[in-house]
């Protein structure tokens, strides 16, 4: 099989975005039969049909009043954005990202995993929203400069310790740890000076991404500050899986793997925030404590969804599209810029409940399908 190839769908989507006139369109009559790929109605069922039953109308109406108060950001400059962010990466390597087996097996296992999520962020799960953690990220994307924060993403997806990914190792030492059953009445009973529970905890964390950003940073220092105030009150099992994560801190913040200085002033960042911090680490709390969201029993379900040899190539490709939002000053002012702005309020509040439609509906699963069927030419 050839290299795949963009059909003439995309090539009139790459020229469209490239043009900037108010002209209107020319007329073009209807096709009398279906093209390659098909039609619309074959192509994207689930996601024409939601587009019928007004699905689509929160976010066209964010984006209706996004182009008058923001000029330069629109749904047309997006679409240009992401048209170069992954022509940057490569039209070939998206075709075959998305045409992984394991990359649709890993959708469908992930899926109750964003479903509680957001349904937790939401205020669906115990009637309590969250919506402080959406407008953390976007005050985050607002106040700190990204290339730093992309520099470490792309770093830790791209960092192996003995032939592994690291990403892959900190994925499985994380799963055990949040499973353990001791690990939720620690965190609802922990005490530290003077507090309990969740302000403990979301202390103890935020002295930990303290010492980090530090110029003399050991992971010695986290280490001394566990042994005083977490090893002496948790089970042996868990403190060997607590400090299974103080291993994966110390292999990334090693000054051979060269993350370190971008990882810190990504962090110093967040700690100039210390309300979005606070935010984040508290519904991230809530994820692991909060009963009725079951963590314990979606993770189990993640173990091994996807390949080692499909989990290097897909590590590969979203580290190569940090890099490409990184060198590329226009996709990443396009594509945060529109972030900061969705993550606010009320837009969020309209968004997320539509979100939530979509991935229950499998409507993002369709789409992601169709993208793959397109890239690579329906079997042409």
């Amino acid at each position: 099989m050839g290299a795949p190839r963009a059909p003439g769908l995309v090539v009139l989507l790459l020229v469209s975005c490239s043009l900037d006139t108010e002209a209107p369109a020319p007329f073009v009559a209807q096709a009398r039969a279906p093209g390659v790929c098909g039609t619309t109605a074959t192509l994207l069922p689930a996601l024409l049909e939601y587009a019928r039953t007004g699905g689509f109308a929160p976010i066209a109406e964010v984006f209706e009043t996004l182009s008058k108060s923001r000029g330069e950001i629109s749904l047309r400059t997006l679409v240009q954005a992401a048209v170069r962010l992954f022509t940057g990466v490569g039209l070939d390597r998206t075709a075959s990202a998305v045409r992984f087996e394991s990359t649709h097996r890993a959708l469908t296992e992930l899926e109750p995993l964003l479903t509680t999520a957001l349904r937790l962020v939401i205020g669906k799960i115990d009637g309590q929203p969250r919506w402080e953690a959406f407008e953390a990220i976007g005050t985050l994307v607002d106040k700190c400069e990204p290339n730093a924060l992309l520099s470490a993403i792309e770093g830790l997806l791209r960092l192996e310790v003995g032939g592994q990914r690291w990403i892959s190792l900190l994925a499985k030492d994380v799963s055990p740890l949040l499973t353990d059953p001791t690990l939720e009445p620690f965190l609802l009973t922990f005490e530290r000076e003077s507090e309990r529970g969740k302000p403990a905890v979301v202390s103890l964390i935020n002295q930990i991404l303290g010492f980090i950003t530090n110029d003399d940073f050991r992971v010695e220092r986290v280490r001394t500050l566990l042994e005083s105030a977490v090893y002496p009150l948790v089970s042996e099992a868990l403190r060997l899986k607590i400090e299974a994560l103080v291993v994966r801190m110390e292999q990334a913040t090693d000054p051979d793997a060269k993350i370190l200085v971008p990882l810190q002033k990504a962090l110093s960042c967040l700690n100039g925030q210390p309300k979005a911090r606070a935010d984040l680490t508290g519904v991230l709390y809530d994820l692991i404590t909060v009963d009725e969201v079951q963590l314990d029993t979606i993770l189990m379900s993640l173990d091994g969804v996807v390949s080692e040899a499909d989990s290097a190539q897909l590590l590969d490709y979203v580290a190569d599209g940090a890099k490409v939002m990184r060198e590329d000053p226009l996709v990443s002012k396009q594509i945060l810029g529109a972030a900061e702005i969705l993550l606010e309020r009320p837009a969020i509040e309209e968004i997320a409940p539509m979100l939530l439609d979509m991935i229950e509906k499998h409507v993002g699963d369709e789409a992601v399908t169709a993208i793959g069927r397109l890239l690579e030419g329906c079997g042409r």
